[in-house]
């Protein structure tokens, strides 16, 4: 079977009992392309819920790291799925209080969200509707929709007399901010009680400020490193049919195209150093000598011109 053993391994989960790639799909594609018939892969024992969040890990460690705002957007992407603050800390590797901030406006939105939602069950119950019926036209379920009649003082006539509590935004998540609560949508069930989205207010801004800012400097890198560890490598066939791509599997596939003083380099990505480019516009050069290499479309020529680059860096660098 050929493969090549300069290519590092991509990342790989398994479900039900089909490899899932977490991270690699760039190096997966140019094996594709390069005629290669398989290709190594790390299998990580992780649950499948923290996958997203590995995904970004292994992202920011490529040759170009996410950027700030990409890495924001990956994490908020990772707690809309339900992943919970402790895990996304762990599992991207960066401090709590930095993924708190990321998070911040999300869970205020979502708290709002809530609160209206909330309102809207009040309201129809006010109306006489039932409450099946009410969980229908809210999209909930009908324990939620007890739960939250049942949080406010009912008079004898069908009045709430605490409605004007969910329109205080001071009582809204404050009841219990000492207290660590879930953060997810999906962590706070319909028995749950009210969602807890930010961390003591009584915390220095000033101090999470400048945590934010130290952590966007330099990555403070927690994670546990049992997820990294090689379990075991194996090799498989680049074409094989039980092999899916993770959503947010790739490798700095965040890279934007950069502009190139050399005919040939049209497609290369932001370089890290002027040696790197000297590298690259060498291995272009010798390539663009090869007859069989012209004849390749340029999306070919882009992928072989990459597995050139990861043998010499033993990564990827566009």
């Amino acid at each position: 079977m050929k493969h090549d053993e300069h290519i590092p391994p991509i990342k790989v989960g398994i479900r039900n009992n089909r490899y899932v790639v977490i991270d690699g799909t760039h190096r997966l594609e140019a094996a594709k392309k390069m005629g290669l018939d398989s290709i190594r892969a790390d299998i990580i024992n992780e649950r499948e819920e923290v996958w997203p969040a590995l995904a970004v890990f292994y992202n920011d460690k490529a040759s170009k790291p996410l950027t700030p705002e990409q890495r924001k957007r990956k994490i908020i992407v990772c707690w809309d799925r339900g992943l919970s603050t402790d895990d996304i800390a762990k599992y991207v590797g960066r401090k709590k209080t930095y993924i708190y901030e990321v998070l911040r406006p999300a869970m205020k939105q979502k708290r709002k969200e809530r609160a209206e939602r909330d309102m809207r069950i009040l309201e129809l119950y006010e109306q006489g509707l039932t409450q099946q019926k009410i969980a229908e036209k809210v999209g909930v379920s009908r324990e939620r929709v007890t739960q939250i009649i049942n949080n406010v003082n009912v008079s004898a006539n069908g009045k709430t007399n605490k409605i004007c509590k969910l329109n205080n935004s001071k009582n809204l998540g404050h009841e219990h901010s000492h207290k660590r609560e879930s953060l997810t949508e999906n962590q706070h069930s319909p028995e749950a009680g009210p969602l807890q989205v930010e961390p003591n207010p009584s915390t220095s801004s000033m101090n999470t400020a400048n945590a934010l800012q130290n952590e966007q400097a330099k990555p403070e890198e927690e994670a546990s490193s049992a997820f990294l560890e090689r379990a075991e490598i194996i090799s498989f066939s680049v074409q094989d049919k039980s092999l899916v791509v993770f959503p947010g599997g790739g490798d700095s596939s965040h890279s934007q195209p950069t502009k190139s003083s050399h005919p040939n380099d049209g497609n290369l990505k932001q370089l890290p150093d002027n040696s790197t480019a000297g590298d690259i516009r060498d291995i272009s050069s010798y390539l663009n000598s090869l007859n069989i290499y012209k004849k390749l479309s340029p999306e070919n020529k882009k992928a072989i011109r990459a597995m050139e680059l990861v043998k010499l860096y033993g990564q990827d660098v566009i």
